[in-house]
């Protein structure tokens, strides 16, 4: 009997198995589904791109396999387009709108996906721009011509032309370089074009004029076969070049890293440029030479025997006496002046641990045995003092350093040294990388150095012409402007302007993270600056502070200084530090007349201003302070007397135990119309020990003060 049930196949296999000598026959039933029809669970996405650009389409189908894919582009079947995704050729513009849409099959059926929409957009031509040479630079040498390009389909290829004639391909896409000898060239006008090509053939130009000038006064050192590669040896080549200057010539260094293995020759003729090519980044000088100064200007520290100063000057004196035919000095000359120890004069038996008063002036005028001078004279040097004169011999003058960066390799002494340099123009210098300073200065005059960034720099021992990151020494109307040290070397100091006046610095600022130890700004013996924008940081010596004010460093206005988070594990860290006489007995005061507007000195491990004694008529104008718990907010007068202190319109608080303490008989102290900050910690407002010390108008905030009331101001010098 036969039955049917519906669509199932009912199929008997036989299968006789022989085992020994006897027989069985098995019996198995297989029953299969029936094919799935495809179905579609992800349907293909419109996309949207730049003409140029490739477009992806994908979808994803459930149903008996195998699926075939068809892929089709309005309506007509895309050839090969035969899997579950596809990606066009490099679009056009005629191929915005295109409908894409997708038939799965298999052996049960078919389904079509919707449509998917092609949006082409019309393509913008790619950007290119010439960094290096600047539009009008004049040229000279082997340069780099350096730029940028971008798109937003890709950069295929840049090329240079100049004046119309045949491309180069540069090297690099986005960021790209390019070789032009420019000794094929005119000395005359020409033009630099810079073409880029994206990766749809769409192209852009640029361009900038310049002027070739291959005379003999600019010296490019890869002329002199330096090769700026960062590994040839270019110490001989670089010298080569130093060596053809003369008066009026320009050292160039093209873009490039020039190794040298010992110090370079110094530069010792007068009005010359040292600079570097601009726009291409870092234009290197790296030393490998072990106790080295990478460059320097100046022969050598060259002054005559001294002639004693025959008459004590006043501050401010326009003239002083010498026998100036005894060293060869007339109108014109530059000239130090200095003193030293006599046993004659107790109050200078020693005049301190760093020496005595000291500048460098020009001298203008010259009738016997006394010369006028170019600004002042701004000591007084008694003749009790034995103070002396000497001569600058041959000083180099009119140099002008910019645009490297020199580093030392942690075995250079040295970056930059200036020995007997007038009218020098030092800016855009990184300095880093060496054991004592990155800028040693010693007998200069009118000097200027601005934006120059110095790292792993500074030391207080070890070095023989200055060892803090910034040691200018020996100095006369000096401007700084703009220099940032950090990442000091374990130990390092940071800027010391010694034995200067009549100077400008401003924006200045020392980072002592990591140092462990010394002093972040110190002066010594320095008179008659003005201060603006010096900020140190995390001073971490006990009893180094962030500034300290030293030797003879008088009549300076600080303005907006800013001295924070000195530490110390072992004694106090005060923000600002004038030092004093009798405490060490290394005679390291008379550093009045100085004023200190609206500065800031706050979170520091010790007191905000601490005064020793013969610092005389301190002005503190404004500005907020703060100290440690237990010790004064401004402490004046220890161990001994410092008078005529001018404390005006400060905002002083806690923790620290008085706010203003005028201690040890410090007399007449004038405190007027300072805020007291309730609540911060302060235990007393004002504590005074001289009943000379007068002041008005003084926001106490209910904490205690014994100061009398009186009418008192700023006692004139």
């Amino acid at each position: 009997m036969i039955v049917r049930l519906g669509l199932v196949l009912l199929v008997l296999q036989l299968a006789i198995v022989n085992s020994g000598c006897s027989g069985r026959v098995a019996a198995t039933t297989t029953v299969s589904a029936a094919p799935v029809a495809p179905s579609i669970t992800t349907q293909p996405a419109s996309q949207t791109v730049t003409a140029g650009q490739t477009a992806s389409f994908s979808v994803a189908a459930t149903g008996t396999a195998p699926l075939r894919y068809q892929w089709n582009k309005n309506g007509a079947a895309i050839s090969g387009a035969t899997s579950s995704s596809y990606t066009t050729p490099a679009t056009t513009s005629t191929d915005n709108g295109a409908q894409f849409t997708v038939v799965v099959n298999n052996t049960a059926g078919s389904v079509t996906s919707s449509a998917a929409t092609l949006t082409v957009n019309t393509a913008t031509p790619p950007t290119v721009v010439i960094t290096s040479p600047t539009n009008g630079a004049t040229l000279s040498g082997t340069i780099t011509v350096a730029g940028t390009a971008a798109d937003a389909v890709g950069v295929s290829n840049i090329q240079m032309q100049v004046d119309g004639g045949a491309f180069s391909s540069a090297s690099g896409t986005t960021n790209w370089t390019f070789g032009l000898d420019t000794a094929s060239l005119s000395n005359a006008a020409h033009t630099i074009t810079a073409r880029v090509t994206n990766t749809s053939g769409l192209t852009a130009t640029t361009t900038v004029a310049v002027n070739v000038s291959n005379s003999s006064s600019i010296i490019n050192v890869l002329n002199y076969g330096a090769t700026g590669n960062g590994s040839t040896n270019d110490t001989t080549a670089i010298n080569n070049a130093i060596a053809a200057l003369q008066p009026g010539y320009e050292l160039f260094f093209p873009c490039g890293t020039y190794q040298i293995s010992a110090g370079l020759n110094a530069i010792t003729k007068n009005n010359i440029a040292i600079a570097g090519q601009t726009g291409c980044g870092a234009v290197t000088i790296r030393s490998s030479g072990g106790g080295s100064t990478i460059l320097q200007v100046g022969g050598s520290q060259s002054l005559s025997s001294p002639t004693p100063i025959t008459a004590t000057t006043a501050d401010l004196d326009q003239t002083f006496q010498a026998n100036f035919s005894a060293i060869g000095a007339g109108v014109g000359d530059y000239v130090f002046l200095s003193e030293s120890v006599s046993s004659t004069d107790t109050s200078h038996s020693n005049c301190g641990g760093s020496g005595c008063r000291g500048e460098v002036l020009k001298i203008t005028g010259l009738n016997g045995n006394t010369a006028t001078v170019e600004t002042a004279v701004h000591n007084v040097y008694d003749v009790n003092d034995v103070p002396w004169v000497q001569k600058l011999l041959n000083p180099v003058s009119g140099v002008t350093v910019q645009n490297l960066l020199l580093d030392g390799s942690g075995a250079a002494m040295y970056a930059l040294a200036v020995l007997d340099a007038v009218n020098l123009n030092v800016n855009n210098l990184t300095l880093q990388n060496v054991s004592c300073s990155a800028i040693a200065a010693v007998n200069g005059y009118n000097d200027s150095y601005s934006t120059i960034t110095i790292t792993h720099a500074g030391t207080n021992n070890g070095c023989s012409i200055g060892g803090s990151a910034v040691s200018l020494q020996q100095q006369g109307n000096l401007t700084v402007n703009g220099v940032s040290i950090s990442n000091m070397n374990v130990g390092g100091f940071g800027f010391i302007p010694f034995r200067e006046a009549n100077g400008t610095f401003s924006n200045i600022s020392v980072d002592g993270t990591g140092t462990g130890s010394g002093r972040l700004f110190k002066t010594n013996s320095a008179a008659h600056n003005v201060f603006n924008n010096i900020s140190t940081n995390r001073d971490e010596g006990a009893y180094y502070q962030g500034i300290t004010i030293e030797y003879f460093s008088h009549h300076n206005v600080w303005n907006n200084c800013k001295v924070t988070n000195n530490v110390s594990s072992s004694g106090a860290n005060n923000g600002i530090n004038l030092y004093g006489d009798v405490a060490n007995g290394n005679n390291q005061g008379s550093n009045h007349y100085n004023t200190f507007n609206n500065c800031t000195v706050t979170g520091n491990n010790g007191s905000a201003i601490f005064v020793s004694d013969n610092n005389n008529n301190l002005e503190i104008n404004g500005g907020t302070y703060s100290a440690v718990a237990g010790l004064p907010v401004i402490d004046i007068g220890s161990p001994c007397c410092a008078t005529n202190a001018y404390i005006h319109n400060a905002s002083i608080g806690g923790p620290g135990s008085i706010g203003i303490y005028i201690e040890n008989g410090s007399a007449n102290a004038c405190i007027n119309n300072n805020t007291f900050t309730a609540g911060s910690g302060l235990g007393t407002a004002i504590s005074s020990n001289s009943s000379g010390d007068l002041g008005l108008g003084n926001i106490l905030n209910l904490l205690g003060s014994n100061l009398t009331l009186g009418v008192c101001g700023l006692l004139q010098p």
